[in-house]
């Protein structure tokens, strides 16, 4: 049995206010009754992830400082660990009087899997400039300059060569040739995103986000025809007060990858839609406690040049979470759905994200006005 890692190392894969949040929550019920094609794994909790699902999300947020962090464990029946973390840090650098924003922060991707230990790492200092338009309109325009590695590690693969007959002999030499086992190239990438915050409770955003401009060279033979697929996604987000202890939010993620050497020549595209309820235990002005529960979709639209077998639904998810103020965990388990079954035993992945928010304290405004000092 021949494992190679040249190139075949594989990888994981306005409108009116409450027209709006029901349109997306219309489109919720459709996609996942119609469902398209299938297959291709990243992130599933894209809402609270903001910094993955667009550079525009930088410094987008109610508070100064918001820390993020995402781990995932993906097809816990397959014999080999798939292991994805992501984390951020951001923070509001200078806030003008009438609201406009300068942010920035850090953020980090690590991705490790497969008998090679194929990793992937992306790094990124991103930086966003959020403009109040109105009292209640933000638009919000981010970039990410960073860089992206990879590397493989050759010490638990087999290769021809290593087998004697029909036994396997690890002290033969493989006679296997990689001019590099690992490969360092710049990245970068531009967002844009749009806000509406009717109160606390309503409203909605849209958020775009264009990676992987360059296209990277990630050759591990030193061929500048390897190149990494640029990245386009879109993101929705709604918010509706139902009544006093309940809140709908509904979310839709497309992402899309352009053809390229590691994908075999195909495009991917990836549909998550997807609502949950926030059901508030105590809200009050000193606390805000609430549960989160809901139910996402993943629909992978792929050419049958890729797999014939492959199926419409990739996965469908569950989530259930807490929020304590501004600090937010949510949980999430794939459900596969897709042709991989039966490896998985429509078993997928387990997801779990944390975010945090602070604010500083605000200083006082002098008045000129001296106090008696007898007072």
């Amino acid at each position: 049995m021949k494992q190679t890692t040249s190139n075949q190392i594989l990888r994981r894969p306005t409108l009116p206010f409450k027209k709006a949040i029901f349109f997306l929550a219309a489109l919720h019920a459709g996609l996942c009754i119609t469902a398209l094609h299938a297959q291709s794994l990243h992130f599933s909790q894209f809402g609270f992830n903001p910094l993955y699902t667009s550079s525009a999300y930088t410094n987008l947020m109610d508070g100064d400082y918001r820390f993020n962090l995402v781990y995932r464990n993906q097809w816990a029946n397959v014999p080999v660990n798939y292991n994805t973390v992501s984390a951020s840090a951001e923070m509001n650098f200078f806030q003008f009087e009438k609201g406009t924003r300068l942010g920035g922060g850090l953020q980090f991707q690590y991705d490790k899997a497969g008998d090679s230990r194929f990793t992937f790492m992306q790094a990124a200092l991103p930086l966003s400039a959020v403009i109040r338009l109105h009292r209640q309109h933000f638009v919000s325009l981010g970039v990410s300059p960073g860089f992206v590695y990879r590397s493989f590690d050759t010490r638990n693969l087999y290769f021809d060569n290593q087998f004697s007959g029909d036994a396997f002999d690890s002290t033969l030499a493989p006679n296997e040739s990689f001019p590099r086992t690992a490969s360092f190239a710049f990245d970068m990438g531009l967002g844009i995103a749009y806000q509406f915050v009717k109160n606390q409770r309503n409203g909605f955003q849209i958020g775009f986000q264009y990676s992987h401009i360059n296209q990277p060279k990630l050759s591990f033979f030193k061929d500048g025809d390897v190149r990494m697929g640029s990245v386009i996604s879109i993101h929705l987000k709604g918010s509706a007060k139902l009544s006093e202890r309940f809140d709908l939010v509904p979310e839709y993620f497309y992402r899309f990858q352009a053809a390229s050497v590691f994908l075999g020549d195909v495009n991917l595209q990836e549909h998550t839609i997807g609502m949950f309820l926030r059901s508030y235990i105590d809200y009050s002005p000193k606390r805000r406690v609430a549960l989160n529960t809901g139910l996402y979709c993943r629909i992978n639209p792929r050419r049958n040049i890729v797999a014939v077998s492959n199926k419409r639904v990739d996965a469908i998810y569950p989530l259930i979470g807490l929020e304590y103020n501004t600090l937010k965990v949510n949980a999430t388990y794939d459900i596969n759905l897709s042709s991989f079954t039966a490896a998985t035993k429509n078993n997928g992945g387990v997801e779990i994200s944390i975010i945090y928010e602070l604010s500083r304290v605000k200083k006082l405004r002098k008045t000129g006005t001296q106090c008696p000092v007898f007072l």
